[in-house]
C-alpha cells in the first residue's frame, strides 16, 4: 500500500487501518483527553528489530476523531520516532513510557489502550477499587492489577514498575489516581475490555452515589459467589473473548465508515 510517497507492508496498513477505528470510537465513547490519552498496537516482526519491537502511535496535537491509517507513528522502545506519519509528527512522552512498558514486557500484548475515563479514573481513586457488583465487573475482576500512584509518567525507571505491578497474564492495570490501561493479543480484545471496565465503573459510580458512599449499603457477592460467577464469565475457561470482541469491533467499524466516510479514516 502506497500513502503520501510512502510504502506499507500489508500487515502494517491493516494495522493502521484498525487503529484508526480504535482512535475514533473512542473519541465517540468519551475515552479520551482532547490530545492526551493514546492507543498503541505492536508492528508484527519488528521483535528482532533495533530497539524493537516496534509500535504505532497517535501523533501528539491530533484529536482522536482526526486520526487517520497514515498520521500514526512507528516509534521503537526507546522512543525514537521512525515514520512521523501525515499527521503533527510529534510524540508525547508520556504516552511513550507507559505504552513501551507493557510492550517491552508482555510479548502476548500487542495492542494497548489507555485513558483517563472519568469515572474509571473516580473508582482509581478509591482504595476499595472496582467491586464486583455488576456483570461487567464480574466479566473482568479476575484479570486486574493496580500500580500505585506516581504523578505524571515521565520517569523512565516507572515501565519495570508498571510491568511488574500488571504481572504475566493479567489485561487490566488500574493506575491509582491516574486511570486505566487495558492490553490484549488484538486492538479489538483489548478495546473490549476498555469497553467492560469503564461501563463497570459508570455503574459502581452511580451505585455509591446512590447510597451516599456507604459500601455497606451495596449488594456485594460473597467471595464464593465470586468465585464461582468469574468462572462463567468471557473470561473464563470456555473463553468467548476472540469471537465477540471481533464481532463487536466489526460493528464499530461499520459505525465509523458510515459517520466518518472510509476516505476520510482509511488514507
Amino acid at each position: 500500500m502506497e500513502i503520501g510517497g510512502k510504502t506499507y507492508s500489508k500487515i502494517e496498513w491493516e494495522l493502521r487501518c484498525d487503529l484508526a477505528i480504535a482512535y475514533r470510537t473512542c473519541y465517540r465513547k468519551n475515552w479520551h483527553q482532547e490530545i492526551y490519552n493514546h492507543i498503541t498496537a505492536k508492528i508484527p516482526g519488528t521483535e528482532k528489530e533495533p530497539k524493537g519491537p516496534h509500535f504505532l502511535i497517535n501523533a501528539f496535537g491530533m484529536r482522536f476523531d482526526e486520526i487517520t491509517a497514515s498520521s500514526l507513528l512507528r516509534i521503537n522502545t526507546e522512543g525514537d520516532v521512525l515514520d512521523k506519519g501525515t499527521g503533527t509528527g510529534e510524540l508525547l512522552k508520556q504516552g511513550f513510557i507507559v505504552h513501551s512498558a507493557i510492550h517491552m514486557a508482555r510479548e502476548d500484548m500487542a495492542a494497548v489502550v489507555h485513558c483517563h475515563h472519568q469515572p474509571t479514573t473516580a473508582v482509581s481513586m478509591l482504595k476499595c477499587g472496582l467491586l464486583p457488583i455488576s456483570q461487567e465487573a464480574l466479566d473482568v475482576f479476575a484479570t486486574i492489577s493496580y500500580h500505585p500512584f506516581e504523578g505524571s509518567a515521565t520517569d523512565p525507571s516507572e515501565r519495570l514498575r508498571m510491568a511488574s505491578n500488571l504481572g504475566p497474564s493479567n489485561r487490566i492495570l488500574m493506575l491509582e489516581n491516574h486511570g486505566v490501561l487495558t492490553g490484549e493479543k488484538t486492538i479489538a480484545a483489548a478495546m473490549w475490555f476498555m469497553f467492560v471496565i469503564t461501563r463497570a465503573c459508570e455503574y459502581q459510580q452511580l451505585a455509591l452515589a446512590a447510597v451516599g458512599g456507604d459500601i455497606n449499603k451495596l449488594l456485594i457477592p460473597t467471595e464464593e459467589q465470586v468465585k464461582e460467577m468469574v468462572s462463567r464469565g468471557i473470561c473464563g475457561p470456555n473463553d468467548r473473548l476472540e469471537r465477540e470482541s471481533k464481532l463487536i469491533f466489526e460493528g464499530w467499524r461499520r459505525q465509523c465508515e458510515r459517520l466518518d466516510g472510509a476516505e476520510n479514516i482509511y488514507c
